[in-house]
């Protein structure tokens, strides 16, 4: 029998306290990583909304020359002149102007339409023209964004319909 107040011995004591400089490294260590993954998070959100960006005026451009284009007809038998559209492929420029009446007339440019940059015209025709008739040529025109792999086809037909297609290109 084991006299009144004596205890059974107990397992030695294991500390689980670190230093205090590797405790306060480690919290340092852990903010470091926290903030680095913040600010990458940050930087990828900062290029998507980029891209988006980009993206979405590539898209306004094309439906602006698209929308050009559509009304060029009607302009056209309204004003009793012809119209052309001239397009610069080298410097993403298009140029509307009306085409001379009389003898002495001459053609007036009345819009310009400058293509953002990093969107191309990789195919068109010199120009797209509308006779006082409302006579339409046919074509077909390509904008490329390379960056974003874009592919913005204008189609038009002989009696005035256009279309416009976005398309991923490979």
């Amino acid at each position: 029998m084991k006299p009144f107040g004596h205890a059974a011995p107990m397992a030695p004591k294991v500390s689980w306290h670190l230093p205090h400089g590797l405790i306060h490294a480690a919290v340092a260590l852990w903010a470091v990583m926290v903030c680095i993954v913040l600010v990458r998070l940050n930087i990828l959100w900062y290029r998507q909304m980029q891209m988006d960006a980009d993206l979405s005026r590539y898209r306004m451009a094309a439906n602006d020359v698209a929308a050009t284009i559509r009304v060029m007809r009607t302009r056209a038998i309204a004003q009793r002149r012809g119209l052309e559209l001239r397009i610069d492929a080298d410097h993403g420029v298009f140029y509307l102007s009306s085409t001379p009446r009389g003898r002495h007339a001459y053609a007036q440019l009345e819009r310009t339409i400058w293509l953002p940059a990093g969107l191309q015209i990789s195919e068109a025709p010199p120009a797209f023209s509308t006779q006082p008739n409302g006579t339409f040529t046919s074509a077909s025109m390509m904008l490329v964004a390379p960056s974003y792999h874009r592919l913005f086809r204008l189609t038009t037909s002989a009696n005035g319909m256009v279309e416009l297609y976005e398309e991923p290109t490979s």
